[in-house]
C-alpha cells in the first residue's frame, strides 16, 4: 500500500492536507460556507456547515488557525413561497415575490424580517452542536455600500463576463444583460432591467412595476446587489476564501461552481478555494431530497430531539463527504445509538477496533466531541435499555435513576450525559416509535379471558404462579440469559405453547399481545409490582 494511502483516515483530513498543499503555509486559513434563508433551513443546508467544521477540526489537529465564516445569502431573491409555511401565513406571501428576502416582514413577528427569522433559529440550534461560524450577513454588507467598489469593478467588465457565461450556456445572453440585480428604490422589487451605464458610477435603470426610470449613482445608492454566480467568486476574493463545500447540485459539469472558478480567475485574478463536494440527506422512508421550497424538511432542531448533539456530529462524520446517506426515525434510531457506544468502547480501548480502522475511527470520535479535546470515559447506558426502564417508569427521571443505581451506581460525571439521552429517548418513544413498541405497565391484575377471549388451561396457570414463585424467591433475578432459558424449561415442563403462554404474560404485565425481550422484562420490573401483576 502506497504511503499516502495509508495517511488516509478520513476526508476531512485529507481536505485539511490539500488545503495546505494548495495554499502553502498561512498564518490563518479562511473556510466558508452559505445559506440563503429563503426557508426552513433544513439538515441538507447543515452538512455544508458540519462539512466545514469538520474540516476545521482536521486543520486545528494539525495545528493550524483557522477562520470559518458563515454567510447568510438574505440579500437574495424571494423567488417561491415555501411549502411548509402555516397556510394563514402563506397567504399573503405571493404579494412579496420579486423582494429581497430581508425586505420581508417576519410571518411570525419575532425578528425584523423574515430572513432574519429563519437565521435566529438555526443559529441557535448550531450553539448546540458547537458549530460556531462567524456569522454575515450579505444584507447588511450590500446595503452598506461595502461592496460597493467591487460592484463597478465588475460592472466594468461585463463584456468579459458574458463571453465567460456564454461558454456554458445555449442560448447567449441579451445585449442589454449586467450582472446584477437591483431592487427599485421606489417599490423594492427586482422587476428591473438596466438602461443605461456611463461604466463609471451612474446608471439608469427602468422599473416595470413603477413603469419608470430612476437614475442609481453606485457610490450613494446601495439598492443592488450582483448576481450569483458572480457574488459568490467576488467574496472568495474578499475574504481571501481558502476552503468551500458545495451540494451536488453546484458541482455539476457547467454548473456554478464550474463558472465561478473562471470568473475568480480572469475577473478577480484570484485562484479558486479548495472544493469538496457534499450530497444530500435523506431520512428513512422519504425518497425526494429534503427541500425548504417544497416543504420536505427536517431542521437540525428535528434531529437534536431523538439525537444527542455528538451523536448528530458523529452521524455527518461518519459518511464520505460524496454519498447520499439516510438518517433514521424509525427502528433504527436504536443500531444508531449501539453504533456510537460501541466506538466510544473503542476509543476507550475496552474493546478492540478492527487493525485497518484503527486512526479512522479515533478520528471520527474525535471529530464527533463538542470539544475539541475528548471528555473522560463516561458510563454507558444502552438505548435500547432506556426504552424499557423509562416506559416502565412512565417517563419518570427520578425513578429512572433509582432503577439504575440498583445495578451500578451512576456517575455525576455522566449525569448530563444520560439526561441528555433520556429526553432523547422520550421524544423517539412519544414521536417516532413504532406503535407496538410502546408499552404501559399495567397497575393491577387483569383478567386475561376478559381480554383474550378464551379459557386458560390448568397447567399454563400453574406454569405462572411457578414463574411468580421462583421471582418471590430470586431466582435468576438479574441475569437475562438464566430468566429466558427459565420461561422455556416451564414451557417445556408443563407441555405449553410457547406463543400463547408468552401472549398471556405480556397481558399480564401491558395488556398487550407482545413487548420487550420477557426476560430481560422481568428483570426490569420492580419486584413488589411483577409479582402483585402475575
Amino acid at each position: 500500500m502506497r504511503r499516502e494511502d495509508r495517511e488516509k483516515i478520513h476526508w476531512a483530513d485529507d481536505a485539511a492536507k490539500r488545503i495546505i498543499k494548495v495554499k502553502g503555509d498561512k498564518e490563518i486559513y479562511t473556510l466558508a460556507a452559505g445559506i440563503t434563508p429563503s426557508g426552513i433551513v433544513h439538515i441538507g443546508n447543515f452538512r455544508e456547515l458540519i462539512t466545514v467544521e469538520l474540516v476545521k477540526r482536521a486543520l486545528e489537529k494539525r495545528g493550524k488557525k483557522v477562520r470559518f465564516i458563515f454567510s447568510w445569502d438574505d440579500y437574495d431573491v424571494f423567488r417561491k413561497v415555501p411549502a411548509n409555511l402555516p397556510p394563514d401565513k402563506r397567504a399573503i406571501f405571493p404579494k412579496w415575490l420579486g423582494k429581497s428576502i430581508s425586505a420581508i416582514p417576519d410571518p411570525f413577528t419575532e425578528e425584523k424580517s423574515y430572513a432574519a427569522y429563519f437565521e435566529k433559529k438555526l443559529e441557535n440550534s448550531l450553539e448546540k452542536v458547537k458549530v460556531c461560524p462567524e456569522f454575515l450577513y450579505q444584507s447588511e454588507k450590500y446595503s452598506s455600500g461595502e461592496y460597493k467598489e467591487r460592484i463597478k469593478f465588475v460592472l466594468k467588465r461585463t463584456a468579459t463576463i458574458k463571453q465567460i457565461l456564454n461558454q456554458f450556456r445555449s442560448s447567449p445572453l441579451g445585449e442589454k444583460w449586467y450582472p446584477v440585480t437591483i431592487f427599485c428604490k421606489q417599490c423594492q422589487y427586482d422587476q428591473t432591467s438596466v438602461e443605461d451605464y456611463d461604466d463609471n458610477d451612474l446608471l439608469v435603470y427602468f422599473c416595470l412595476r413603477c413603469s419608470k426610470k430612476f437614475p442609481l449613482d453606485l457610490r450613494k445608492d446601495f439598492n443592488l446587489k450582483l448576481l450569483w454566480r458572480i457574488d459568490w467568486p467576488m467574496r472568495w476574493q474578499y475574504e481571501k476564501v481558502d476552503f468551500e463545500p458545495g451540494g451536488k447540485d453546484h458541482s455539476s459539469e457547467g454548473g456554478s461552481y464550474d463558472t465561478a472558478k473562471l470568473i475568480s480567475r480572469e475577473i478577480f485574478d484570484y485562484e479558486p478555494p479548495v472544493y469538496l463536494r457534499y450530497d444530500f440527506v435523506l431520512t428513512k422512508g422519504r425518497k425526494s431530497k429534503l427541500s425548504s421550497s417544497s416543504g420536505e424538511v427536517i431542521t437540525l432542531d428535528d434531529l437534536l430531539e431523538i439525537y444527542q448533539a455528538e451523536i448528530v456530529r458523529w452521524i455527518f462524520s461518519s459518511y464520505k463527504n460524496n454519498v447520499d446517506f439516510t438518517i433514521a426515525f424509525d427502528l433504527d434510531v436504536i443500531k444508531i445509538y449501539e453504533a456510537y457506544d460501541r466506538m466510544e468502547r473503542q476509543f476507550y480501548q475496552k474493546e478492540p477496533i478492527p487493525a485497518n480502522k484503527i486512526n479512522r475511527n479515533r478520528f471520527i470520535f474525535e471529530l464527533s466531541q463538542l470539544e475539541k479535546h475528548s471528555p473522560p470515559e463516561r458510563q454507558q447506558f444502552p438505548f435500547r435499555h432506556l426504552t424499557n426502564i423509562s416506559q416502565i417508569n412512565e417517563f419518570s427521571v427520578e425513578g429512572i435513576k433509582r432503577q439504575l443505581n440498583e445495578k451500578e451506581a451512576i456517575n455525576q460525571d455522566s449525569l448530563p450525559s444520560l439526561e441528555a439521552r433520556l429526553r432523547c429517548v422520550r421524544n423517539w418513544i412519544e414521536k417516532y416509535a413504532p406503535e407496538d413498541f410502546k408499552f404501559l405497565l399495567n397497575e393491577k391484575k387483569v383478567n386475561w379471558a376478559d381480554h383474550l377471549g378464551v379459557e386458560v388451561g390448568h397447567n399454563y396457570q400453574k406454569a405462572i404462579l411457578e414463574l411468580k414463585d421462583a421471582i418471590e424467591r430470586e431466582t435468576y433475578r438479574g441475569n437475562d440469559k438464566e430468566m429466558a432459558n427459565y420461561l422455556y424449561a416451564l414451557i417445556e415442563q408443563h407441555g405449553l405453547e410457547a406463543k400463547k403462554f408468552f401472549k398471556l404474560l405480556y397481558w399480564l404485565l401491558i395488556s398487550k399481545e407482545q413487548g420487550p425481550k420477557l426476560g430481560h422484562f422481568l428483570n426490569l420490573i420492580e419486584k413488589e409490582k411483577l409479582l402483585k401483576l402475575l
